[in-house]
């Protein structure tokens, strides 16, 4: 998974504000300012070990930076404390502009000095002929360089899963002060507007398949929004408990891990619910949702899993751990493996069928009409994301044609594909 990418726009806001006092802008001149470049990109865009080869193979050797007037220096009374690189990329067909290697020194962070390095980039690179968009990367956590990025003009862009999730947590920090974000998507047209809300549940229900890799792990730890110090609780109730695979994979990851084992004698609704509240990532593995759900409401554990989902906790699970959240789910946890509805935590207010490529879950067809609610059903490798109200749709590599469908109950429970009808996801 990439870091978070924006697009500076011709037509956008061309930001034209004044130096501070003593503060002044330079380019590269001489040997020396290689070293002063490693020093201003330590603690976070190089190593404490940097050399002046670490600039050229940063630098140097990128045969689209012209080394004398792309590489620019922040000075404060003659002395360099951040830098960009602002170059466009002569052999890319579109010419696209690039701030590259953006930094302030570790002495002089958190003054709002990154604002003059964007200004300083759209300055530099605004009239290149047939240059279509700047283009940068940086981190979720580093919330006061995307900010600084947002108002000198540059945009979110839609060019990844999980993109849209991502930039809805930033913008539900309540110390990040905007109400909005535009995203654009990758061919240059608007995608979503997201709106800052007071509803900032997250919830990823897989319908099967997705398989725990390090990208699906960094996927979810990123929309948390925390850079460190990140709970994970697994709550495995629908596998009686036995099934803690992933924690891991977290716990490797540099997650705290946590279990609720609900079945343990020792188990009160104090502990459980201390746990989840301190949870910022829930997981429930797949496995028998009418035993799970029987145990939860024993423990009260819908009304503290709602708590935890209005507060940002990032909820997660595939089969049975994506039908908990649903008001409803349809599993094969009945008498002799038969079919049964069985109502969930209510986090999203439709009911889930999982697996739904397959004939034996496709049973569910002939039992629609006795949901009594609209029916989202996943295939596998899919996944329905709720993130802050809006409802989008993940897709693995291992089947890029798989669909999620959705059953109309104010239409006769008539069957949509929601990949190919974007216009109902966004109405859910």
């Amino acid at each position: 998974m990439g870091q978070l990418t924006m697009y500076w726009l011709p037509g956008n806001k061309i930001p034209n504000e004044p130096l501070p006092e003593g503060y002044s802008i330079s380019t590269y001149k001489q040997e020396s300012d290689k070293l002063d470049w490693c020093r201003i990109c330590q603690n976070g865009l190089v190593g404490d070990k940097a050399t002046a080869a670490t600039f050229d193979n940063s630098i140097t050797n990128n045969i689209n930076i012209d080394l004398y007037n792309d590489v620019f220096f922040l000075d404060y009374k003659g002395e360099h404390i951040g830098t960009t690189t602002a170059f466009w990329h002569k052999t890319a067909p579109d010419h696209r502009g690039d701030m590259h290697m953006v930094s302030i020194r570790s002495d002089f962070r958190g003054k709002g000095l990154s604002k003059y390095l964007t200004q300083i980039t759209i300055q530099h690179l605004k009239d290149v002929p047939g240059m279509k968009y700047i283009f940068l990367t940086t981190d979720d956590w580093r919330r006061p360089a995307v900010k600084g990025y947002l108002n000198g003009g540059f945009m979110p862009v839609n060019n990844e899963p999980f993109m849209v999730e991502r930039w809805q947590a930033i913008l539900n920090d309540p110390k990040f002060n905007m109400d909005e974000l535009q995203l654009l998507n990758p061919d240059l047209s608007y995608g979503p507007l997201l709106k800052k809300g007071s509803n900032v549940g997250k919830i990823v229900a897989i319908g099967g398949g997705f398989a725990p890799n390090w990208e699906f792990v960094r996927n979810i730890v990123n929309l948390t929004g925390k850079r460190g110090g990140i709970n994970y609780l697994v709550i495995p109730t629908t596998a009686y408990d036995t099934n803690i695979a992933t924690l891991a994979m977290f716990a490797k990851y540099g997650c705290n891990c946590e279990t609720l084992m609900l079945t343990h004698p020792y188990m009160t609704e104090e502990i459980a619910a201390q746990k989840i509240s301190q949870a910022d990532i829930i997981e429930v593995p797949g496995g028998n949702l009418q035993f799970c759900m029987n145990l939860w409401n024993k423990f009260n554990l819908p009304v503290h899993l709602r708590k935890a989902f209005e507060t940002g906790t990032v909820m997660f699970g595939s089969s049975s751990g994506s039908m908990c959240w649903f008001s409803r789910g349809f599993d094969d946890c009945g008498p002799y493996d038969r079919f049964v509805y069985v109502d969930g935590a209510g986090l999203i207010p439709y009911c889930n069928v999982p697996h739904y490529e397959s004939a034996f879950w496709q049973e569910f067809n002939s039992h629609a009409s006795d949901a009594g609610m609209s029916v989202i059903a996943c295939e596998n490798e899919t996944a329905l994301c709720y993130i802050g109200g809006k409802y989008t749709i993940l897709k693995s590599g291992a089947r890029p044609d798989a669909s999620v469908w959705f059953f109309d109950a104010a239409n006769n429970y008539e069957r949509l594909d929601l990949t190919k009808h974007p216009e109902i996801l966004e109405k859910l």
